[in-house]
């Protein structure tokens, strides 16, 4: 049995799988199995998985599934998988050489269900090193909460997901941020890294990086009232309300302002708040934050449309 599995979803990726897979296949760390599901590509994609497939045929296990979206995707990575832990990799994205082999040696040290660690972007091809961990809390659960979104950033034991029957939720986009969150209710052995070793790719194709306006895009709504359900009447409520003003008031709200149609839902988003949350700007985590993103929070919640796309120049 592996100590890891990684789990790829693929989607038309056949610009991108490559250097993914050349990036698994060069790590300093030997001890894994990869599990890729290709969800329903029509391009090239299965051609090169293929091709990596006969090159490693111990190593590789290839699913092939119609078009279901990610979260199917990386289920069914998950339902396959047999190391003791998983990491998720995007399959425009690529590991550091020396991942593997970092994220595992403080795992087994500290004896964790769930270890973070730092990201890269990279732009028009140069990395950007930028701290995604906004805001900072001494309590270890509080301080994933309210910086957490991403599963491709972790290491986690696969026993931990399936004891507590943690799936992604399949139908929808933030499918990510509805499923990693919930984790401290179910554990605190979390720990974190400061180490760069997972680059993201952003590019034209990146879900959220679509010029069009996408229905999709509502998912985020489903997302906080599951997290509303789950957290609200918990010690945690205070970081759901700063992942209710971060992901919802913040970036959805600078999401929907590149759209025509995004106005009714930035009215929509003062609404929730206003309901949900309606003394939000006294949050600990939120005072601690700059004046530009204030501004944004709070014209957004007084729901000036108008003035925020004058100001941010959109």
């Amino acid at each position: 049995m592996p100590v890891i599995s990684i789990i790829i979803p693929v989607y038309n990726s056949e610009k991108y799988i490559s250097k993914c897979l050349d990036s698994v296949f060069s790590q300093t760390f030997d001890d894994f199995e990869v599990i890729i599901v290709n969800d329903g590509s029509r391009d090239s994609s299965q051609c090169i998985i293929d091709a990596y497939k006969a090159k490693f045929p111990d190593k590789i296990t290839a699913i092939q599934q119609e078009n279901s979206g990610q979260a199917s995707a990386r289920n069914r990575g998950l339902d396959a998988a047999d190391g003791d832990y998983i990491i998720f990799v995007d399959s425009d994205d690529f590991l550091h050489p020396e991942a593997l082999e970092k994220i595992t040696s403080y795992a087994e040290a500290n004896e964790l269900d769930i270890v973070c660690f730092n990201i890269s972007r990279i732009v028009n091809g140069s990395p950007i090193d930028f701290d995604y961990r906004m805001f900072s809390s001494d309590d270890v659960s509080r301080q994933y909460l309210i910086n957490e979104a991403s599963p491709c950033n972790k290491l986690i034991r696969r026993d931990f997901l399936n004891k507590n029957n943690l799936r992604f939720t399949v139908g929808h986009i933030y499918e990510d941020l509805e499923l990693v969150a919930q984790f401290p209710l179910h554990t605190d052995k979390i720990g974190f890294m400061d180490d760069r070793l997972y680059y993201y790719v952003i590019h034209e194709n990146s879900t959220m990086q679509q010029p069009k306006y996408s229905p999709k895009l509502a998912s985020i709504y489903a997302v906080m009232d599951t997290l509303k359900e789950k957290l609200y009447n918990t010690e945690f409520r205070p970081e759901l309300e700063c992942i209710f003003i971060e992901h919802l008031l913040h970036c959805a709200v600078l999401r929907y302002l590149i759209y025509p149609e995004g106005k009714a839902d930035v009215i929509r988003i003062s609404r929730i708040m206003k309901n949900t949350f309606p003394k939000w700007y006294k949050n600990k985590y939120y005072k601690t934050m700059g004046i530009k993103y204030k501004i944004v929070c709070t014209l957004a919640y007084l729901r000036q449309y108008r003035l925020l796309k004058f100001i941010l120049k959109i």
